[in-house]
């Protein structure tokens, strides 16, 4: 396997007819859920300071099996959130000598491409798959074949909606209730009255969907806080689609006071639609800020709350996907709490390194020379 290096695969596989395999794709065995592994009870969820904390609480090790592995990461994206997802989950993978492939597969944001992509995979014989499925329901079929035929798929951070143990092996989710009532909780302390704006990221997304969700029940609350738009705004995960959509909503609402956003990655744009219209920038709460907004920040000084433990999440995934393939019992849960990468209002300072990619998210706890290797 090549380790530390992003290789994306475009090309679509020819997909072979998958038919008469009796086998069927084990669960990772946690709760009260019984597999061939045998049960499992998971150990209360935690709440970390950082994603190395994260890493540290399971070791990887203990899930590698004996046989060799090819493994894949099918993507709806490959963004550079995702880039730094998979190089996190290939350091894991490093870590166990019988894992001989590790393969990210680009959608290119395509649905019908994303449910061939996992077709593709599993006729080409990988072991198992850990994706996060942007398409939400429409690609739980192609998990319930894979499953079908004995390849167990982990979905991480957006949910499918797909059952555990029919349609996924396991799902790994943030504490998406918790995220919402920070967001809240941070807006109703410090900006108490306003209007408010969530951009989310592909229309329909199951993780917008339930950040929003969250949110908007966090937020009712605070009777001073209002919602401007009753649905998340979509933006495609695309720094130029949240631009145009942000400048609309500043066209259609004038200046509005507060934007929540679960894609931190791109809101750097932002601040530029703001910058645009002439406007006083607003307070920005989101999670997975990176490096660009956090040095626009220490130019402009906009008030700024983040959190994270999205990408880390892709390794707690990546452990189940291991605990499912060689049927051995875990005991690790599957919620990732988020934890506070950037408070400035607080105690907690927006990291910037102006000779890193702006697309460098620091909570991830990789290095600068780690991200010049993933992100150029």
């Amino acid at each position: 396997m090549q380790r530390g290096i992003i290789k994306v695969v475009t090309a679509t596989i020819a997909v072979a007819a998958v038919v008469g395999l009796a086998a069927c794709a084990p669960t990772a065995s946690t709760g009260t859920s019984s597999t061939s592994a045998g049960a499992a009870t998971a150990d209360p969820v935690k709440q970390y300071a950082n994603a190395q904390e994260v890493i540290d609480s399971y070791p990887t090790t203990d899930y590698c099996g004996t046989k060799d592995l090819s493994l894949a990461f099918p993507a709806g994206i490959v963004n550079a959130w995702m880039k730094q997802s998979y190089y996190m989950i290939q350091q894991e993978a490093a870590k166990c000598p019988n894992i001989k492939n590790l393969q990210i597969v680009d959608a290119g944001v395509d649905q019908q491409k994303a449910v061939s992509d996992v077709n593709s995979l599993v006729a080409q014989g990988v072991n198992g798959i850990v994706t996060l499925p942007i398409f939400g329901a429409a690609q739980v079929p192609s998990f319930k074949a894979a499953m079908k035929a004995g390849v167990p798929v982990v979905t991480f951070v957006s949910d499918s909606g797909g059952v555990v143990g029919t349609d996924v092996a396991a799902q790994v989710d943030q504490d998406i209730p918790a995220l919402g009532q920070a967001w809240a909780d941070y807006l109703g302390k410090n900006l108490k009255t306003g209007s408010v704006v969530f951009l989310g990221n592909a229309p329909g997304q199951p993780s917008s969907q339930a950040a929003f969700d969250a949110f908007k029940t966090a937020l009712a609350a605070y009777p001073g806080l209002t919602l401007v738009e009753p649905e998340f705004v979509p933006t495609n995960n695309s720094a130029v689609t949240k631009k145009q959509q942000m400048t609309a909503m500043l066209a259609k609402h004038g200046r509005i006071d507060a934007v929540v956003s679960d894609n931190g990655a791109i809101d750097s744009s932002v601040i530029d639609a703001y910058q645009e219209a002439g406007m006083a920038l607003p307070y920005i709460a989101n999670d997975n800020t990176t490096n660009g907004l956090n040095c626009v920040w220490q130019k402009t000084n906009f008030p700024l709350f983040s959190l994270d433990g999205s990408n880390v999440a892709g390794v707690v995934g990546f452990r189940h996907l291991l605990a499912a393939v060689n049927n051995i019992p875990t005991t690790e849960p599957t919620v990732v709490k988020q934890f506070i990468s950037a408070d400035t209002l607080g105690t907690v300072p927006a990291k910037c390194d102006p000779s890193v990619s702006p697309d460098a998210d620091w909570s991830t706890g990789l290095t600068a020379d780690q991200f010049k290797q993933i992100l150029g």
